[in-house]
């Protein structure tokens, strides 16, 4: 999966492509969930976006292609550091699960804040 690196002084949005040229299926009929956890093992998580809940949005079926939106207060919240991400996918009809690989989400801080500016 592709490593992910947001910024404490601004709101992360990423566009990321489930699967590749050879993966089948399309996304019209899934409900996805995407979890940031300190480490693949931890039990719990310390945020998490959906298709259902929002911050997930699924923008291109076909071509599998989401996009992530998680606020700057959040990042801030969690904090400067190295985690954990993955998705995972249920077809709504059949209720088939699926899940992608692990990618690395950082978090690095901020250097440019609008605020500064005189």
């Amino acid at each position: 999966m592709t490593n992910l690196t947001a910024r404490t002084n601004a709101d992360f949005f990423a566009a990321l492509r489930i699967g590749d040229e050879y993966t089948r299926g399309r996304l019209d009929d899934w409900k996805i969930v995407m979890m940031i956890r300190e480490s693949a093992d931890a039990a719990g998580f310390l945020h998490a976006v959906s298709t259902t809940g929002g911050g997930l949005t699924i923008t291109d079926p076909v071509g599998r292609t989401v996009e992530i939106n998680i606020p700057m207060e959040t990042i801030e919240a969690i904090g400067v550091g190295r985690y954990v991400y993955d998705l995972q996918l249920q077809n709504k009809t059949t209720e088939v699960r699926s899940s992608t690989p692990t990618g690395d989400f950082e978090i690095v801080q901020g250097i440019s804040r609008f605020g500064d500016l005189a």
